[in-house]
């Protein structure tokens, strides 16, 4: 006989925190497959989630949350500017926050960082559960490097809320090693970092489910003989779009069955343009589609025969911190990569071909999983994409077939969201 006494375990309450006030409408992009592939996993995991957030509000609506709630504030604030809005919204969304999670026992508060925004810490605190902060990158280093300095930036209340975040929080979950260092050095104690690269839905990344996807693509986009370099992104200033807009003339010029096909937009779009009109490349070598939402990206990487990851070095000297979520959506689709020999890049692609290998004619690869360049070497993009244009089928198939495997095994939101549970529970 059962007891009617008998307790039924509680399923564990994770509070998922998106602060960002002006990514309501953001469609695509590192972030948006960082968010839903790290919201679905915890809801695969079994946990309670419990969502509030200020952006992609259609997408994460998609995602089988238990409960979902849309911050917001009133629209007379944004005549302020971006970052004092950014400011303000904390004592708006503070408030809401704590009001929809009345009565609710919280677990763990995960917060995906943003720009002056503490409420994650202060939700935390009220309901005295532990901060688990995704930090994927300073605010306060790219207020220094990256913003006009003409700008209003309040500098210092942008580097003390996020040195506030990161000292109050109980863990930290980083992309890269080098943000990881980065930390260490400003004081952050490293036993409460995890670094965590980037992952991918391999489900829908899946070239034998997208195989009809690619053939539809091709046939509409006019690339049925093609072989076609792909490129998604949002063609910022550490993109290599340089290194693109200088790479397409030559590899076009000795291979004129190449195409590029390059998916997204950004500041330096215009720059690529003007670059390719003034070398003469015609249309029917390159295809720029624009941004296209997140569901649509698959189909039109699918439609690709090898990628391309130019990323650049940041300019100030330090290390490249990123980790980017195209480098494992490429991984996914088994085509061979041709990317920059750098930070997590490298290890991500090891072991790996380097240019003095694809001089060796006689060469067979067995282990490795793509092509490093060094950066802004682009004569050593443009050798590397005239081979894997003539090379044969086997070779290409050796390369997109080990980063695949490399990529199930590793690099799954499945595996990186894991690897976020385990951490949190391990006493520091």
């Amino acid at each position: 006989m059962h007891s009617k006494n008998k307790k039924v375990e509680r399923r564990k309450t994770v509070f998922y925190l998106r602060t960002d006030l002006y990514a309501q409408d953001l469609k695509a992009g590192g972030s948006v497959a960082h968010t839903l592939g790290v919201l679905e996993s915890f809801c695969g995991f079994g946990l309670r989630v419990l969502c509030a957030s200020a952006a992609m509000l259609d997408m994460i609506q998609t995602v089988d949350c238990d409960e979902f709630y849309i911050l917001k504030q009133p629209k007379i604030f944004a005549k302020l500017g971006f970052r004092l809005n950014c400011l303000i919204s904390n004592f708006f969304f503070i408030p809401r926050c704590l009001f929809f999670l009345r009565k609710k026992k919280i677990d763990f508060v995960y917060q995906r960082y943003g720009l002056l925004n503490f409420v994650g810490a202060l939700v935390a605190w009220c309901k005295r559960a532990p901060l688990v902060l995704e930090f994927n990158g300073s605010e306060a280093w790219i207020d220094k490097h990256w913003q006009d300095p003409g700008r209003f930036r309040i500098s210092f209340a942008i580097r003390w809320i996020e040195n506030f975040n990161l000292r109050y929080a109980k863990h930290i979950i980083v992309v890269s090693g080098a943000l990881k260092d980065f930390l260490v050095e400003a004081g952050v104690d490293e036993k409460k970092i995890l670094v965590n690269p980037n992952g991918v839905d391999t489900k829908k990344f899946d070239p034998i489910v997208l195989s009809d996807d690619r053939e539809k693509m091709r046939r509409a986009l006019g690339l049925q003989d093609k072989f076609v370099f792909g490129f998604i992104g949002s063609f910022s200033v550490w993109h290599g779009i340089e290194t693109i807009a200088a790479m397409i003339p030559e590899v076009v010029r000795r291979h004129p069955h190449v195409h590029f096909l390059l998916i997204g937009s950004g500041p330096l779009l215009q720059y690529l343009k003007d670059e390719l009109k003034n070398a003469g490349i015609e249309k029917r070598f390159v295809t720029l589609t624009g941004t296209v939402v997140q569901s649509d990206a698959p189909n039109y990487l699918a439609a690709c025969d090898a990628f391309l990851s130019p990323t650049l070095a940041n300019k100030d000297g330090s290390r490249f911190f990123g980790s980017p979520t195209k480098m494992f959506e490429y991984m996914s689709l088994a085509k061979p990569i041709i990317a920059s020999d750098l930070e997590q890049l490298s290890e991500l692609l090891e072991p790996a071909v380097k240019l003095d290998d694809l001089k060796n004619k006689s060469k067979m690869f067995t282990r490795e999983v793509g092509i490093l360049v060094p950066p802004h070497d682009i004569k050593g993009f443009i050798e590397a994409a005239c081979f894997l244009a003539q090379t044969d089928e086997k070779q290409k198939k050796i390369l997109g077939d080990n980063v695949r495997q490399k990529t199930e095994k590793k690099y799954t939101w499945h595996v990186h969201t894991k690897k976020i549970l385990s951490f949190i529970q391990k006493p520091h």
